[in-house]
């Protein structure tokens, strides 16, 4: 497992940094006063395996410097798949806006 440093460093030397925030700095997480709009409940499934390595990740790294919390965690790499989908899918353009809301419940097999 990467340690936080290691993981910045990883980050920085990256070609095409995600995460800026509406500031202008550069990182992976955006700290909670420069997010954008407010907050919404999100429910949805994980493994209950990758729920315990982040819950883990968490604890460790919820001290200073990083003071990571789950929501930080999550949002942050909602944030650079979102953008990775976009680079990939629509050369960085986003999405159409969706005419209707999804469908909850399990997924049609």
């Amino acid at each position: 497992m990467e340690t936080a440093t290691e993981y910045r460093e990883e980050f920085e030397s990256m070609p095409d940094k995600p995460g800026r925030g509406e500031s202008g700095r550069e990182g992976s997480f955006v700290p909670s006063n420069e997010r954008r709009g407010r907050k919404v409940r999100a429910t949805f499934h994980v493994s209950a395996e990758l729920l315990n390595e982040l819950r883990d990740i968490v604890v460790s790294l919820s001290g200073p410097p990083d003071r990571l919390t789950l929501s930080d965690l999550a949002e942050s790499a909602l944030r650079r798949e979102a953008d990775r989908l976009k680079r990939v899918h629509r050369g960085g353009r986003g999405f159409a806006k969706r005419s209707q809301e999804l469908r909850g419940g399990r997924p049609i097999k």
